[in-house]
């Protein structure tokens, strides 16, 4: 008796475990993009040829791919196994290749505050104070907005230096809602329109067999 006492409630204990885990976010996100110019005379067609006007973002166990469209940049592909992004553009069917192993801007601070929702979901912002390497200036920033509605397991990009991915989502540990990058002269704006979540084949997150792969 005592014994199957003990077996229930261990049964129960795994159970409650189990229940706990979080489920990490599988799908899309549709984003809009906006260049807001902060001085008078810049050319926001400069940045919209480079990034267009929309993308999808989607994501599953830390690969992502993102498609733009109308673009110069078409794709960027980061497998996480591989800890590295395959990026594709209008100009050369060659996909680029780079790894992510090295920083390629300062972290100089970051800080999470409150933000407004966005689609209805509660949200928190990640601001980042970033510098060239091995310079002062010129000082930018960039803002992630997220929400733990959709979660994602931030170990999968500790070793992901490049584009500060290991502070990113280690602190996010969400996908983002919205992002901006603050230059001098314009802020460059991504916001979801829309997230599905849904499943995605693992082949989805691959490079073609017969891809030519340049590396940078």
């Amino acid at each position: 008796m005592k014994k199957a006492l003990f077996t229930i409630f261990a049964i129960l204990l795994l159970t409650a475990a189990k229940s706990q885990v979080k489920t990490e976010f599988i799908g899309l996100v549709k984003y809009t993009h906006n260049v807001i110019p902060k001085v008078k005379d810049y050319d926001v067609n400069y940045d919209y040829s480079g990034i267009g006007k929309s993308s999808d973002y989607y994501f599953k166990d830390a690969n992502i791919k993102w498609l733009t469209y109308e673009s110069y940049f078409k794709m960027d592909l980061f497998i996480a196994k591989e800890n590295r992004d395959y990026f594709l553009t209008a100009k050369s069917d060659t996909v680029f290749t780079l790894k992510n192993t090295n920083r390629d801007f300062d972290v100089v601070d970051y800080k999470i505050t409150a933000a407004a929702p966005i689609l209805g979901h509660k949200c928190n912002v990640l601001e980042l104070k970033l510098k060239p390497l091995d310079a002062d200036s010129p000082v930018t920033f960039r803002r992630y907005y997220f929400s733990d509605d959709f979660y994602i397991d931030p170990k999968k990009f500790a070793n992901c230096k490049s584009s500060a991915y290991d502070i990113i989502y280690g602190q996010m540990k969400s996908i983002p809602l919205k992002i901006e990058f603050e230059f001098e002269n314009r802020i460059v704006v991504w916001e979801a329109s829309e997230v599905t979540p849904m499943k995605l084949d693992s082949h989805f997150f691959e490079i073609e067999k017969n891809a030519v792969i340049g590396y940078w």
